[in-house]
């Protein structure tokens, strides 16, 4: 799947540009998903119902809105109604539109909105990395976030396997509700709105045969740059919990054999690799991501078995692109064998 974003189209400028180039860019570059913020495309003054169908008929599926939203009077004739167009989440309640999208993923509907971190190809890559066993009773992922994991292992396991997600921030959790109710899988996953450093006072130790976590990648400390958004930066810095936090958690609930599946920054391996050797979780596999075939590793995945024997496997390099920007053949069947991405 590719996505592109547009920033603000801006008046007639704006507007021409989209015109005359953007179903060219599309068919080059095999673009699946467009995604463009429309709020000044009115002459530099909000969004009016003409030209909201106008970008909708350009292939956009996706139009974005921003301060502006409400500067031109035509957009309280048709927001309510525009099922493709989305309004700054942090509005104030009973401001007219929705500050959220629901797209499509493998036939999985996943809440997203435009303040928070969206599900991304890191959750689809760690999913897809983790083996089930006849035996897998109970898995667990830890910073679940808008519960991309869970929703994709829930095709994947059989229906007595119980699946659970921890996530800290509320905000993101009522995302996740959301993505489960719309997929009938309320009655399936069991949500958990806390944090993961407290997960002992709901499960005692050694009861999960996997966990799973995309966790924060940056370390934090006073002079760390971090968004000013506190929803993402706790989702990308150890604010919350550190790596050696979710390490000793993983390490506690975990049975013995049981394996913990991860996803992290290259930069960063060979301290994740000792720091798992020292809580007793011995790595087992690890696959090297690539952007590119000539460029460097950025992240890695790899599964830790607790009081494992030590034993290493590094499995064949996942390369992400091909020199053409287009997905490789391997990250298209990950997709389900599909590119098609839609809006709800």
């Amino acid at each position: 799947m590719k996505i592109l974003l547009i920033g603000d189209i801006f008046s007639m400028a704006g507007r021409e540009m989209i015109d005359k180039h953007l179903e060219n860019i599309k068919n080059t570059k095999g673009i699946n998903f467009i995604i463009a913020n429309g709020e000044n495309i009115a002459h530099g003054n909000g969004i009016t119902n003409n030209y909201y169908k106008f970008l909708l008929e350009h292939h956009i599926n996706v139009v974005t809105l921003g301060n502006h939203s409400f500067a031109n009077h035509d957009i309280f004739n048709f927001i309510d109604d525009a099922k493709n167009l989305i309004r700054p989440l942090n509005y104030p309640k009973g401001v007219p539109g929705k500050g959220f999208v629901t797209i499509n993923y493998n036939n999985l509907k996943i809440v997203q909105c435009n303040k928070y971190f969206n599900f991304s190809l890191d959750s689809v890559l760690l999913a897809n990395f983790i083996k089930i066993k006849p035996t897998t009773k109970k898995i667990i992922d830890l910073g679940t976030g808008n519960a991309p994991i869970l929703l994709i292992l829930s095709t994947k396991v059989k229906k007595n396997v119980d699946l659970i997600g921890v996530e800290l921030q509320k905000e993101v959790y009522k995302l996740a509700v959301k993505s489960l109710k719309i997929n009938n899988l309320i009655n399936r996953i069991n949500l958990l709105n806390m944090d993961i450093k407290n997960i002992s006072d709901y499960y005692e130790s050694d009861v999960f045969d996997i966990v799973v976590s995309n966790p924060p990648y940056f370390k934090y400390d006073c002079d760390s740059k971090i968004n000013e958004n506190e929803v993402k930066s706790i989702a990308r810095h150890e604010i919350c919990i550190n790596i050696d936090g979710l390490l000793a958690v993983s390490k506690k609930i975990l049975k013995n054999k049981g394996s913990l599946y991860l996803i992290h920054r290259t930069e960063r391996f060979i301290e994740i690799m000792s720091k798992l050797r020292k809580n007793n979780l011995e790595p087992k596999r690890v696959q090297f991501i690539y952007p590119k075939k000539e460029k460097d590793s950025n992240l890695f995945l790899v599964e830790a078995v607790k009081n494992g024997n030590s034993s290493l496997k590094i499995e064949s390099p996942l390369i992400i692109h091909n020199k053409d920007g287009a997905y490789t053949k391997k990250i298209i069947e990950l997709f389900g064998g599909s590119n098609d991405t839609k809006e709800l």
